[in-house]
This record gives structure tokens, sequence and C-alpha cells, in this order.
């Protein structure tokens, strides 16, 4: 490939990195979101003590 191509594919390449990484902080942040709902409203149990396991019911 030339040297142009292979620029392109990086720019492409980055690109679709940039778009996972915003969709997963998005997808974080919406559970984040659904977790502190669930806290204030008392529908949040956690197992074991452990902070990060926990059951929304």
């Amino acid at each position: 490939m030339s040297y142009i191509h292979n620029k392109q594919a990086e720019e492409k390449e980055k690109l679709e990195l940039e778009k996972a990484v915003a969709k997963k902080a998005e997808r974080m942040r919406a559970a984040y979101n659904a977790l502190k709902k669930s806290e204030q409203e008392g529908t949040v149990r956690y197992l074991s003590e452990k902070q990060n396991w926990y059951v929304v019911r």
C-alpha cells in the first residue's frame, strides 16, 4: 500500500477506536446512573458486603 492508503487506514482505525471508547463510556455512565437511582429508591442490595457486587430489584 502507498503512504496515503496507510494514513487513511490509520485514521479510520483511530476513528473506530474513538467510537468504541465513546460507546463503552456511555454504557458505563448509564449503568452507574441506574445504580445510583436504585440506591436512592432502596432497591439495590450489595452481595457479601462488596461494593462492586450488587443486585438491582
